[in-house]
């Protein structure tokens, strides 16, 4: 189980979000929490700052401006360093898990939006857990 000391600066977050309310709020939620946060407001901003920084998860909407955050998430994911990258998807679709199963991603969570403060923060630490960075120790 992560501890909240541990949270601190460990694990840094890609959030990708273009409502400005919606960003803000898991932005706070993230920050409370202990994570680095960095945000992107689409597509182009998150693959450019997954490139210069070491995320441990991302959390995208699916719908961006410039692209499909399903087809984002994929792109990151080819990057070497990301492969198997924990990726949490937080949308308004109610079809998201068939969405999910058609594009062929594995290891994803999906949030609906409007999402509960509770849950968003309970889904977020579940998956940390069990991302391999938790399993082989914290990195310094």
């Amino acid at each position: 189980m992560i501890a909240q000391h541990d949270l601190e600066s460990h694990y840094c977050i890609l959030l990708v979000e273009n409502d400005p309310g919606c960003r803000k709020l898991a932005e706070s939620i993230l920050s409370h929490l202990g994570f680095q946060c960095i945000t992107a407001q689409n597509g182009a901003e998150a693959l450019r700052f997954a490139q210069i920084a070491q995320i441990d998860l991302i959390i995208t909407d699916i719908t961006l401006p410039d692209g499909d955050g399903l087809q984002i998430a994929q792109s990151i994911r080819t990057l070497k360093k990301y492969g198997d990258l924990p990726l949490i998807f937080v949308t308004g679709l109610s079809d998201i898990e068939s969405r999910m199963k058609a594009t062929g991603i594995t290891g994803v969570t999906a949030i609906q939006k409007p999402y509960r403060v509770a849950q968003f923060r309970q889904v977020v630490v579940k998956t940390l857990e069990h991302t391999p960075t938790e399993q082989e120790g914290l990195r310094s």
